[in-house]
């Protein structure tokens, strides 16, 4: 009887642990009497004299040393429910993307991606582990010392996804690399959000007026985060008006938050007076941050400000949907390759001269504000070994001058995207060639035959019938198509489910594990 009454209230223990970790609550505070796991425990007294019992015993398992031994036997349960899962599977996907904690040391966070039996599409992200270095050898032994302690073994993976650092991306030694070499069939694909946001960064550094005007919109969300008077002034400023707009839009462009730019860039251009008098304001004070302010005054009350943002602002909303869609999990790799062509057609009807209107809608908001006029630069005369004997071309008014750099950004937003999303890799070949055999209908032996799992001989014979039956021109048609079908007829393409389930498997993006540091920095527990 009385280990019973002490059976269940251990359970009530773990339950109450188990709902504190599941909302992300510390377990202890500065004293242990006053941390929410035993506060929690006296709620759950005061209607429990079997629990109160319990409690007032020696050994309760309520020290600090038993509750994180029984979060990390809960964490190792949840991990191997989650391996369990992924070996149903049989085939898998692989995520991996690397970043500092506080303290400086090297976090790798690896995430698997796999599809079940109804060829849905799930993430999951596995945890953070150290690394001693950030050699291409060092995480690909990380790597696969994870699926080896995980029982997920390296012939299933089909797919793996990193950045374009060279210790993940490099062709010889890097991370995908060393995972290719031990399989084959598991395909590379550089994460299309990073491609994205490495295109902006390439198109800013080929336009001043762009640059100079991204990097002031971030030092002014600098400030604003900073400076609690500034942060009053700008409130105080934007309240008296009859719109409001939320602080926090203005915010420093951080380098991985990639959608967080187009939002800050949009508030600065269509609240730019607020952002003015704000700072002529603060200027006037007489404080250290005054300094900093009139910087900013400065370059805010010049209308080549405007222009600036409002040429990224163009061509940065077209980027940032492109990448928007490379975060949805049901993404695909050939409707990326499709997504950035559109962008490019996007953008070219941008860049035609008679759609060059930026520079008289920046005249207009500095005639309206106020500001300094937008002028011709100072016209300097370069070397002789640069001109030879004839002389160099300088732009007659500063209309023309901008709309040569506006061109150069759009250009080379174009020519990255053209460059960096096209077919013209193997292992995006192989990956089309697959695809194509669900929309035409016809084997590629030269290619099958990388996939022990699949059957050539019933897939020849499976794939004609499947393509008359469903007459699917995407892998999305085909996945709904089968999907509608009942289990008798789902039976007839076994093959083909297996061929669908690694074209879903193959990752646009890595995301995934951009979303778990930025929710383990919102639980503040890394």
């Amino acid at each position: 009887m009385q280990q019973e009454e002490c059976k269940r209230s251990l359970a009530k223990v773990f339950r109450s642990l188990r709902f504190l970790l599941r909302q992300g609550s510390a377990l202890r505070g500065h004293f242990d009497t006053k941390g929410n796991f035993l506060q929690l425990m006296k709620l759950l007294e005061e209607e429990d004299s079997e629990l109160t019992a319990y409690l007032s015993k020696k050994n309760t398992f309520t020290s600090p040393q038993a509750q994180n031994e029984i979060m990390e036997m809960s964490s190792y349960q949840i991990l191997m429910n989650i391996a369990h899962e992924v070996q149903q599977s049989k085939i898998f996907a692989l995520m991996v993307d690397g970043t500092q904690d506080v303290t400086g040391a090297e976090e790798e966070a690896i995430c698997v991606r796999y599809v079940d039996e109804n060829l849905d599409v799930h993430e999951i992200f596995l945890g953070l582990y150290s690394v001693s270095n950030t050699t291409g050898e060092t995480i690909s032994s990380t790597i696969l010392d994870v699926l080896t302690r995980l029982n997920l073994p390296l012939s299933g993976l089909r797919a793996q996804t990193y950045d374009g650092a060279a210790t993940m991306s490099g062709a010889y030694s890097g991370c995908q690399a060393k995972i290719t070499e031990k399989q084959p069939s598991a395909l590379f694909f550089h994460c299309g959000a990073h491609k994205v946001n490495l295109i902006m960064q390439h198109a800013d550094e080929a336009c001043e007026c762009v640059q100079d005007s991204i990097q002031w919109e971030h030092e002014l969300g600098v400030l604003l985060q900073r400076s609690g008077k500034y942060k009053t002034i700008f409130e105080n400023i934007v309240s008296s008006d009859s719109h409001i707009v939320p602080v926090e839009y203005i915010r420093p462009l951080c380098p991985t938050h990639w959608l967080c730019r187009l939002s800050a860039i949009a508030c600065a251009n269509d609240h730019y007076s607020d952002i003015v008098d704000s700072l002529y304001e603060l200027a006037n004070e007489k404080s250290d941050v005054a300094v900093k302010a009139r910087g900013l005054l400065d370059r805010f009350d010049k209308g080549k400000s405007i222009l600036g943002l409002l040429m990224a602002q163009h061509s940065l909303a077209a980027l940032e949907e492109l990448n928007r869609a490379f975060q949805v999990k049901s993404a695909t790799v050939s409707g990326m390759i499709e997504a950035s062509a559109m962008t490019v057609e996007q953008l070219r009807v941008l860049r035609r001269e008679e759609n060059y209107k930026i520079f008289d809608k920046a005249e207009k908001k500095v005639t309206s504000l106020d500001l300094v006029p937008v002028e011709l630069p100072r016209i300097r005369r370069p070397s002789r070994s640069i001109t030879g004997i004839g002389s160099a071309h300088h732009s007659a008014t500063a209309r023309d001058y901008y709309r040569s750099q506006y061109f150069e950004f759009v250009d080379t937003v174009i020519e990255h995207l053209t460059t960096r999303f096209n077919a013209d890799n193997n292992d995006l070949r192989q990956y089309l060639a697959l695809e194509n055999m669900i929309t035409s209908g016809k084997i590629d032996n030269s290619v099958i035959n990388f996939y022990p799992e699949i059957s050539a001989q019933r897939l020849e014979f499976q794939l004609p019938m499947f393509k008359g039956t469903t007459k699917a021109v995407s892998l999305k048609g085909a996945k709904d198509a089968y999907c509608k079908m009942n289990e008798t007829s789902q039976q007839m393409f076994s093959e083909v489910f297996l061929l669908m389930k690694i074209l879903l498997e193959c990752l646009v993006s890595s995301c995934e594990c951009e979303r778990s540091f930025s929710a383990l920095r919102r639980l503040k527990t890394w």
